[in-house]
């Protein structure tokens, strides 16, 4: 048995795929991005080689850490 899954936007995943971030962002012509991620992702550390991986290709990040979870109406 096999899945197909077909969508238009990238997914990219597997050990280490992460850290190629950067480089795709900037294979599509991206100078600036905002990134989006909780307080708990922020304090973890987790975001950390990613923003790397953005910042060293160049691209410059606008960071909101700011993400309520289940939010309120």
């Amino acid at each position: 048995m096999y899945s197909i899954w077909e969508s238009k936007n990238p997914i990219m995943f597997g050990t280490g795929s992460s850290l190629e971030t950067g480089r795709k962002l900037g294979g599509f012509g991206c100078k600036k991005i905002l990134c989006i991620y909780g307080k708990n992702i922020k304090s973890s550390g987790l975001a950390d080689p990613i923003l790397k991986s953005i910042s060293d290709a160049g691209i410059e990040i606008v960071p909101y850490h700011e993400v309520i979870p289940d939010p309120p109406d």
